[in-house]
């Protein structure tokens, strides 16, 4: 089977299918945030399909198909932490981060996407806001500053998550990459164990990235299946 992927925010595809709407290219459309996909699937841009599998999902996979008329589904689950350039940090003198609080500090560059077109860094924004919030004895003042003064260290905000690591790891911008976590294993599988290194917050945030079929390309049940 050939596959031919394409690699763009959740906001992007979107924008794609809309664009593409009466010519669809794509067959598959997967990952990212579950609110472009029911933005989709209320536009009729997504097609409709229960898969014979269904029992055997979580109960949140479930959901989503019942939320969109089968046409979307969760798939797996996964957050948002991120890692940092050990040789980087040794030459800049600067700490290690540990927390959230560790990546409001001056001098630190983060390095994430967009939260106006990337799902996942609309991820990080409530998971960065939650965690201050929690801090701050349930202030949502105080969450909206903290995520002011996060994004205040981010030098590039790129479109994607993918974009975000590659400007981490291919362009070298950045102390700091704060990402879904995938993309925090893909930055430790090309830079090494001994320039890169992971931290799990404290406090994250739960996702549920869907999958769905593109209205339009489906030519027969084999193909759906």
């Amino acid at each position: 089977v050939r596959v031919v992927l394409s690699q763009k925010s959740t906001g992007e595809m979107l924008a794609q299918l809309r664009a593409e709407a009466r010519n669809p290219r794509g067959d598959v459309w997967w990952g990212g945030t579950g609110d472009p996909f029911l933005q989709a699937a209320e536009a009729g841009l997504l097609e409709a399909y229960r898969p014979a599998y269904i029992n055997d999902l979580h109960p949140w996979a479930v959901r989503q198909y019942a939320m969109s008329g089968n046409q979307v589904g969760g798939f797996y689950t996964s957050t948002i932490g991120f890692g940092y350039n050990t040789d980087v940090l040794k030459k800049k003198r600067l700490a290690e981060p540990q927390c959230w609080a560790d990546l409001i500090k001056p001098g630190v560059q983060v390095i994430t996407p967009n939260p106006k077109t990337s799902g996942g860094a609309r991820w990080t924004y409530l998971a960065a806001g939650e965690f201050a919030k929690r801090k701050n004895g349930g202030s949502d003042a105080k969450a909206k500053e903290f995520v002011g003064n996060l994004f205040k260290n981010v030098p590039v905000l790129d479109s994607g998550a993918r974009g975000a690591t590659n400007t981490f790891v291919q362009r070298g911008i950045g102390d700091v990459l704060l990402a879904w976590e995938n993309e925090a294993y893909l930055a430790l599988a090309e830079l090494g164990q001994d320039q890169f290194a992971i931290v799990v917050p404290s406090l994250s945030i739960l996702a549920e990235p869907p999958v769905a079929l593109v209205e339009g390309n489906i030519a027969d049940d084999a193909q759906r299946e």
